[in-house]
């Protein structure tokens, strides 16, 4: 039976000397400012509810900072870290001195990439009715689960209502880093999906065909001179040894295949079973 996830295993994890890492490599900083296009309805809740809808059913709100929508740092920070983890030689439980944890932070050790929110721009606000989802009962140490997108056509829908952000909606915000790697740079480009090879899934119901974005590159600069991102993204991985380009490569082609919005769902992986939509 298919479902609206898969899941892709993980390379082998390797710790790196973080003095030895730093000092034999030329360091860079600088600042993306970034720009997120809703694909499909987006929604993250703030804990907090705005007036009854015409049913007279409370509608979960969108997340907000001064009255005016945001996608927080730390939403987007997790999905690209996720997608890192998968394509590069990483813990995956945020702990050691692997290249995502030296990129991303961990415990006592503080990240060289910081994500501002992404405020809101245009577009149009909605509220739609969700399922009710169960949390995930199972974490995994071995591999990862990414969930496919669906076309405009394939969306789960239930009963809670919320404050869904559109479809061509538009988020802009900066992404800034300080003293990373070249190689550093490759890997937060890529998971950012600036080689347009794949669309990112941000926020609440996933699983339900929510949350399809892309992100585009308005300027990128390191210290006064600008850069290409997708120049970055389509190198990621590129400078590693044959058997080591090969083993990336495998599990970029594995995120392609889920996350390659021109292979979106062409219908819902859910069920039916008791008069009760589910996967």
């Amino acid at each position: 039976m298919s479902k609206p996830y898969a899941f892709i295993p993980c390379l082998e994890s390797r710790k790196l000397d973080p003095y030895k890492y730093f000092k034999n490599e030329e360091l860079v900083t600088g600042k993306m400012t970034l720009e997120l296009t809703v694909i499909k309805p987006i929604f993250i809740a703030d804990g907090t509810f705005i007036k009854p809808d015409s049913k007279g059913e409370l509608v979960k709100k969108f997340i907000s900072y001064k009255d005016e929508k945001v996608v927080p740092g730390s939403s987007l920070k997790g999905v690209v870290r996720s997608i890192a983890e998968i394509v590069s030689y990483s813990c995956h439980n945020q702990n050691c001195n692997c290249i995502s944890c030296l990129t991303f932070g961990k415990l006592g050790f503080k990240g060289r990439v910081c994500f501002g929110d992404f405020f809101f721009k245009e577009g149009q606000v909605k509220t739609m009715y969700i399922p009710q989802l169960m949390k995930p009962n199972k974490w995994f140490r071995d591999k990862a689960k990414f969930y496919y997108h669906g076309n405009k056509n394939v969306l789960e829908t239930g009963t809670v209502a919320v404050e869904a952000v559109m479809p061509e909606a538009k988020f802009v915000g900066d992404i800034t880093f300080k003293d990373i790697t070249k190689e550093q740079l490759e890997l937060i480009c890529y998971s950012l999906g600036l080689d347009k090879t794949f669309c990112l899934k941000i926020g609440y119901n996933k699983p339900g065909y929510f949350g399809s974005c892309k992100i585009n590159s308005l300027k990128a600069k390191i210290g006064e001179d600008t850069f290409e991102p997708e120049v970055y993204a389509k190198a990621w991985g590129k400078n590693y040894s044959k058997k080591e380009q090969e083993e990336i490569e495998h599990n970029k082609k594995l995120l392609r295949d889920i996350l390659d919005y021109n292979n979106a769902r062409e219908k819902s992986d859910w069920l039916e079973k008791n008069g009760i939509r589910t996967y």
